[in-house]
């Protein structure tokens, strides 16, 4: 069973739609291609059985007709998302994943560089579902006061050389998807 179904598998609502957000950033980001199935942005997640990692109502065995507009879906994060993957060459390879520092073991920070250099993003997430996390990150620019913008909603901050402070509420933000000063355009 994946990290993923034993966490969601034991999630009420609310931070069951969390945890799809959680593993639609860490999907997205970390590896240069993913993929996910349909119900994924609906936050499809029942399991067929206790401890399995196959879902009770996919598509594997039927067709099914999903409602798109129902509440609780991720779909705009993942519409986001994958316009960040497109616009950003640095999340389009596996060749440059760094990892860096937090002093919270629930947020997880690492930034991406393109193959040429030219384009370079931090993705930082906390991995609790349930509650909000905070904390610093050791960020890897060697500039004393720089600007990082976060694609998910286009909000700029002023962070420093070193460690940043960031705070993750599961209901309202569950990472953020940051470009970093030059090369990000």
């Amino acid at each position: 069973m994946t990290l993923f179904h034993q966490i969601c598998g034991s999630l009420g609502s609310a931070a069951l739609m969390s945890g799809f957000m959680i593993g639609s950033a860490l999907a997205a980001t970390l590896g240069a291609s993913y993929g996910i199935y349909s119900g994924f942005e609906l936050c499809e997640g029942r399991a067929l059985r206790p401890g399995s990692e196959e879902y009770a109502d996919s598509e594997k065995y039927q067709f099914r007709a999903w409602d798109w507009d129902r509440p609780g879906n991720i779909r705009e994060l993942v519409r986001r998302v994958n316009e960040i993957r497109h616009e950003h060459r640095a999340l389009q390879s596996d060749w440059m994943l760094r990892f860096h520092a937090t002093n919270n073991p629930e947020i997880i920070a690492y930034t991406k560089t393109a193959p040429d250099g030219a384009d370079w993003v931090l993705t930082i997430v906390n991995l609790d579902p349930r509650h909000t996390q905070h904390g610093l990150v050791d960020v890897p620019v060697d500039e004393d006061v720089f600007a990082v913008r976060d694609l998910l909603d286009d909000t700029s901050y002023t962070w420093h050389r070193g460690w940043n402070y960031v705070r993750f509420d599961p209901e309202t933000r569950q990472g953020h998807i940051l470009c970093l000063p030059t090369p990000c355009t």
